[in-house]
């Protein structure tokens, strides 16, 4: 994949069985490059989620390489709840929920916006900070 930025625009070239396909995303301020092979990327949108808003639903500018998708992704705050993490004692962790509309992802976050599980069901991952 070749990606190009400029202000305002995101636009990447892709091989896709010998053929190049081009796609492009009309960008605001804030936007994120979202790899889901990438564990660590999810952090990004854990720290966009802003727990003190009225609006239990947030969305922002995505784009995901490996879906060849971009858009928008919506993140639902989906409570508090207490998660037990490799035999250690439960932590009661902010469940949010992330969808793409292709992809889904849930994220267990403490008070820090510190990822410590996501699971993506649709592809059968978990993963679990140690």
């Amino acid at each position: 994949m070749s990606a190009k930025f400029t202000p305002g625009q995101a636009s990447f070239e892709y091989p896709v069985s010998g053929v190049q396909r081009k796609t492009g995303l009309l960008v605001g301020d804030k936007y994120v490059l979202l790899d889901e092979n990438v564990f660590h990327h999810f952090v990004f949108l854990a720290r966009l989620f802003d727990f003190s808003s009225k609006e239990k639903s947030q969305s922002f500018e995505v784009i995901i390489p490996q879906e060849l998708d971009n858009g928008t992704i919506r993140i639902s705050d989906a409570g508090k709840e207490k998660v037990a993490l490799k035999g250690k004692k439960e932590k009661e962790l902010h469940h949010l929920k992330l969808d793409s509309g292709l992809v889904q992802i849930d994220l267990w976050i403490d008070d820090q916006k510190t990822v410590h599980k996501i699971a993506l069901p649709g592809k059968g991952i978990e993963v679990l900070r140690s």
